[in-house]
């Protein structure tokens, strides 16, 4: 995942979705989930936070990670928003999320969106709440049509998404490289 603010991810293509789905098939059956955990997941029994956190720490597979080909963060691998909900549903069923803030910045010649999104989890401790905020400029003149799809703010709430999904530690590693 990058911070990089003028890179937008492209939508998922169905491959890609084909691919995370038998990623995350074959690590079911590959037993690298606990099968302790896995019979809590199918039972809708609440993990602990420690323990929710400790799996979406684990490394995502590389071949789930897609890598910017353009722009500063040419080279930078990071996930896809798809990605990282199915990630928390495996790991943490029952989140949810919400936008919780939507901030124009500057104006649409040279200003961006800022957007706050927060995830919650369930947890046996309770509810657990952590929220990030994510950026995206508006772009001008002839450049108006790379704001990516949905625009702007569409592309800022999928990067905070992303953010407050590494507070959890799902993609963190992707952070600190």
């Amino acid at each position: 995942m990058s911070d990089e603010n003028d890179i937008d991810e492209q939508p998922m293509s169905a491959e890609d979705e084909a691919v995370l789905n038998e990623e995350l098939t074959k690590h079911r059956e590959e037993g690298t989930i606990d099968p302790l955990i896995a019979t809590k997941i199918a039972q809708s029994n609440l993990k602990s936070i420690v323990e929710i956190e400790t799996n979406l720490s684990k490394p995502i597979p590389p071949r789930l990670l897609k890598v910017f080909t353009a722009g500063p963060a040419k080279g930078l691998s990071y996930i896809h928003w798809l990605t990282a909900q199915k990630f928390l549903s495996l790991y943490a069923p029952g989140w949810s999320s919400r936008i919780t803030l939507i901030q124009p910045v500057g104006d649409e010649l040279g200003g961006g969106v800022v957007v706050g999104v927060e995830i919650s989890i369930p947890a046996q401790e309770g509810l657990v709440t952590r929220g990030n905020v994510g950026y995206k400029t508006y772009k001008t003149g002839r450049e108006q049509k790379d704001t990516g799809f949905g625009g702007a703010a569409l592309v800022a709430q999928r990067q905070a998404f992303k953010r407050a999904a590494a507070e959890f530690g799902l993609a963190r590693g992707l952070y600190e490289k």
